[in-house]
């Protein structure tokens, strides 16, 4: 009852595959964006609204992968469940909870991925703030 990649119908595989983009690019991004708020690197106040806007772009990206997720479970609901309940070799009761733990499995993909999305973006925007708070405690001295 593991997962298995070639048995995944094509819109979950295609879930999946916009799950890896998405964290991929956005741990880039993210990395990015730390390099650019660091002491070391001298930034106007524009830049550091450019990054608070990158930064929110990122929790945005965890709002859409949480409601794909729903989407994707919900959508696959009858069709995983009839997948498993036409198995002569176990009981109804049996297929529903196989069907039951393979939406859960793809929910919790999407969970997981929307939480590091949505901790990435709390995690920049208060390293902005900081940044910024530095910044002009500096400029007042």
């Amino acid at each position: 009852m593991g997962f298995q990649w070639a048995l995944q119908p094509f819109y979950v595989r295609v879930f999946f595959l916009y799950v890896a983009v998405v964290l991929g690019l956005s741990i880039v991004r993210a990395i990015r964006i730390s390099r650019q708020i660091s002491p070391r690197s001298p930034q106007m106040g524009a830049s550091l609204e450019l990054c608070m806007i990158k930064a929110d772009g990122i929790g945005k990206l965890s709002k859409l992968t949480l409601f794909l997720s729903a989407l994707i479970c919900t959508y696959g609901a009858y069709p995983t469940w009839a997948d498993h309940f036409n198995n002569n070799k176990i009981t109804g009761q049996q297929a529903l909870f196989e069907a039951v733990m393979e939406l859960l499995q793809r929910v919790s993909v999407g969970l997981f991925a929307a939480t590091v999305l949505f901790g990435i973006s709390s995690y920049l925007k208060l390293s902005i703030a900081k940044r910024r708070a530095s910044a002009a405690s500096a400029s007042s001295r």
